[in-house]
């Protein structure tokens, strides 16, 4: 039974590579509404716990429960419609299409004649923008944005798809002191509209700063 306080329960999880066993009866919790920081070494299992959440993976045991409800293994697109959002360190932008065709790129709004909303597309990208203050064209090229806009894109995806659980894989590493600052109030934000964050990082002076809870 999944405790009332906690978004995610990972129980028992195992995976297995030939030749190595990478995750080894993992037990993992979130609370609703927190910024949960994961750390440890390169090669602990990080990232791959987070890909087992968002189906990348399959695990060979174990359960998830998200939100209440027990996750069976339907995929990655499945797992996004729950909720779940993973932004990993090698971002999946695309890089010929503008913010506004990235941020609805699996979920374009429709027509009444069947065919892509554009002026909905950009409308609803840029009131998502102004939801998190951020000053970004939402129809410029994702090839002319630098990597801060690049990650703040991603996230803007995350909530098109009303995620309630956002996974952040070493979100820092390649920004700037000023982008960082900008990723922090977007988290604090974030916190504020009850939406749940685990935050992977090894860089643990930015845990105390951006974590209510470290694993």
């Amino acid at each position: 039974m999944q405790s009332q306080d906690n978004i995610l329960e990972m129980k028992a999880i195992d995976k297995i590579f030939p030749g190595v066993k990478a995750l080894d009866s993992v037990d993992f919790s979130v609370r609703k509404g927190e910024v949960h920081c994961l750390i440890g070494a390169n090669g602990a299992g990080k990232s791959t716990l987070m890909k087992v959440l968002s189906d990348a993976y399959k695990q060979d045991g174990g359960e998830i429960i998200f939100d209440g409800e027990k996750l069976e293994s339907n995929g990655t697109l499945e797992r996004r419609k729950k909720g779940i959002s993973v932004i990993y360190q090698e971002l999946s932008l695309v890089n010929e299409l503008d913010v506004g065709e990235n941020v609805f790129i699996n979920n374009y709004p429709r027509t009444k004649l069947g065919t892509i909303d554009w002026q909905l597309v950009y409308k609803n990208t840029q009131k998502i923008a102004d939801q998190l203050n951020l000053d970004i064209d939402v129809r410029a090229k994702v090839s002319t944005l630098n990597i801060g806009q690049r990650q703040l894109t991603e996230i803007m995806k995350a909530l098109a798809c009303n995620a309630k659980l956002i996974v952040m894989d070493e979100p820092s590493s390649t920004l700037s002191k000023q982008e960082f600052e900008i990723l922090l109030k977007v988290i604090k934000d974030l916190k504020a509209k009850g939406i749940t964050i685990i935050y992977i990082s090894h860089h643990l002076e930015e845990l105390f700063i951006v974590g209510d809870r470290i694993t």
